[in-house]
């Protein structure tokens, strides 16, 4: 049976990594092992931790503490990565947690497909409703593997690519941009979805890699055309860009005339599709429905 490696990188947060390593350990039907990357700066190291004794001395369990402390989570991945020796890696990060079967479905999808990634819907819990996403579409290929697929890194399951590492340079829209390189790598622009939700986001008020690193987000944009823009057709190019300027405008409070303009482009490059899209950016600026929104 294939090795899987599930790479959990964890920094400050003691009383979540529990349940992200629980939901990992109690994954069946699959032969795994963690790395547990030990990122932590103000809070105990992991191997201090009573809530962590049982789980940290599994057999399946490797905690890695490099120092210095990796500069951001794209650095701590790489970490993980370079420990990990599956034929398979997959992520979680500490805030969230996988439901049962996760590994499983998504080894079987791609040992079945031939794909070297895969990806999987998953379920965005915030305190006041849930979002499902990604379970509509059982294959992304060509154009909509830039556009259309999301990449958080917990829903990522793919082979084990020696040449392939996230980008700490980009603090955020490091994962879309792993994601097409690895892709680019492979050689393949199909990328197959179990389209149910196979993990649990949780939304918070807490730190987190995508909220105050909007401006990054653009800047590894960028960084993915440059790099891959033959692989794309203009059209995927020009909506890829206007959802790289809207997050950009986001992180730095655009005025309305300006955010507008943003808005008009993702419909532009998108189509009347995109209106889910449009109407989450639109609550982002409202102090009333913020807290509705899917960030």
């Amino acid at each position: 049976m294939s090795l899987i490696s599930v790479i959990l990188p964890t920094c400050d947060r003691p009383e979540w990594v529990g349940r992200a390593l629980r939901s990992v350990l109690a994954q069946g039907g699959v032969e795994l092992e963690v790395v547990l990357v030990d990122s932590n700066r103000t809070a105990a190291p992991v191997m201090q931790n009573p809530d962590l004794a049982e789980l940290s001395a599994d057999p399946r369990v490797q905690v890695v503490a490099p120092r210095p402390t990796p500069v951001n989570a794209a650095a701590a991945r790489n970490v993980g990565l370079d420990a990990a020796r599956g034929d398979w890696i997959s992520y979680l990060d500490d805030d969230d947690a996988y439901r049962e079967g996760k590994l499983a479905a998504q080894l079987a999808l791609a040992e079945s497909s031939g794909a070297s990634l895969v990806v999987c819907g998953y379920e965005v819990v915030m305190e006041h409703r849930r979002r499902v996403r990604q379970c509509d579409q059982a294959e992304f290929a060509g154009d909509s593997c830039l556009i259309g697929a999301n990449y958080p890194t917990p829903v990522m399951f793919h082979r084990a690519v020696a040449s392939v590492r996230f980008n700490p340079a980009a603090r955020s829209g490091h994962d879309h941009l792993f994601a097409i390189d690895l892709l680019a790598e492979t050689g393949e622009l199909r990328v197959p979805c179990v389209t149910r939700p196979l993990l649990d986001m949780h939304a918070h008020a807490g730190p987190r890699v995508n909220l105050g690193n909007r401006a990054q987000v653009w800047q590894a944009h960028r960084l993915c055309l440059k790099r891959h823009r033959g692989r794309f057709s203009r059209k995927a190019r020009r909506a890829f860009i206007a959802v790289g300027l809207l997050v950009k405008a986001q992180g730095e409070a655009a005025p309305w005339g300006d955010y507008c303009w943003c808005l008009w482009r993702i419909l532009a490059t998108q189509g009347p599709g995109s209106w889910r899209l449009v109407i989450n950016a639109l609550a982002v600026r409202s102090p009333r429905l913020r807290r509705w929104v899917v960030t």
